[in-house]
């Protein structure tokens, strides 16, 4: 602890000291500093209709280590305010259940888009 204000430019021996999160963050926007943040989790985006199975999947996939985050789709919303959304919170990929048969699998990162059939995305639960 004592050398710990070092690794932040500052030789001098610890007797408390604070960051301001605000502050740093300014910092960082203020110097273009490119923050790399890995894009993991998923977002499983469910009409109330579908919410019994994409709790199902979630569940699932959860157990299998995955970061699954459960949004319910807005009828207000389209699925490109989702998308924008999933990008800025760093959403490596989006399940969107148009039904209860068909889901469409969204990559973030490079836009695709493929449909599959549900049986496809559950299989094994």
């Amino acid at each position: 602890y004592n050398s710990l204000l070092r690794q932040f430019g500052k030789d001098a021996p610890s007797i408390g000291f604070a960051f301001v999160i605000d502050e740093l963050m300014l910092a960082i926007t203020r110097q273009n500093i490119e923050v790399a943040l890995k894009q993991s989790d998923t977002m499983i985006l469910y009409h109330p209709a579908e919410q019994e199975l994409a709790i199902k999947l979630a569940k699932d996939h959860r157990t299998h280590g995955m970061n699954i985050s459960l949004i319910r789709k807005s009828a207000r919303k389209e699925i490109e305010d989702y998308i924008t959304y999933a990008k800025n919170h760093h959403f490596g990929g989006i399940v969107y259940f148009h039904s209860d048969k068909e889901v469409e699998l969204i990559n973030v990162k490079d836009d695709t888009r493929t449909m599959v059939d549900l049986k496809t995305v559950m299989k094994g639960i």
